[in-house]
């Protein structure tokens, strides 16, 4: 039986949707299958948007909208660049194991996003990883890491959390807090004793 669209939301198409594009990959998923998902018509999700294309821009608007608000949080408090930096380090991993779904399509689904959503979204991981690269600079200015090319660095650090969403599983035993931890100690400190 079909649901009737006014218990559908634009939040439950896109959670929806999202986990569809996750397993099936964007380009695969049709609006139609969403619908079935649903239990709704495809009619009713052009309700809220016209294609998918404004499914997918949502999901990587809302990604961004998300790392803006930890981001100038950090940026806005009254600490040292290191400590934000560190900061900056552990939020990035605990926020892709909070929204992997979200980031997986974030990741993956970049090559098959239209032009003008590929291009916003490089511009924003530019910006950031611009912030986090300055953070790490001055942290070097300071005494406190180590004096090595800081775009390497920013990226390697940051690219090793990325790959969270793939392997992580909330139904295991430890909490994304735990392994956001576990993660953050083995970048700043290493694996030697």
């Amino acid at each position: 039986m079909r649901k009737t669209s006014r218990n559908i939301t634009p939040q439950i198409i896109v959670r929806e949707a999202a986990r569809l594009f996750f397993t099936k990959g964007y380009k695969s998923t049709s609006l139609e299958e969403v619908a079935n998902i649903l239990q709704i018509t495809r009619p009713a999700i052009y309700h809220y948007f016209k294609n998918k294309e404004e499914i997918i821009h949502t999901i990587v608007v809302q990604v961004q909208d998300k790392v803006h608000a930890y981001a100038n949080e950090i940026l806005a408090k009254e600490a040292p660049a290191h400590r934000k930096f560190e900061e900056f380090l552990y939020q990035h991993i605990l926020f892709i194991l909070d929204n992997r779904i979200e980031m997986g399509i974030f990741f993956e689904e970049l090559k098959n996003m239209p032009e003008s959503i590929i291009q916003e979204t490089l511009d924003f991981i530019d910006k950031y990883y611009a912030n986090l690269t300055e953070l790490y600079m001055e942290g070097v200015r300071t005494g406190h890491f180590v004096d090595r090319n800081p775009s390497l660095v920013v990226q390697t650090l940051f690219g090793a959390c990325n790959w969270a969403y793939k392997w992580y599983n909330p139904s295991k035993s430890y909490s994304k807090e735990e392994i956001a931890q576990l993660i953050y100690e083995m970048l700043m400190n290493g694996y030697r004793r």
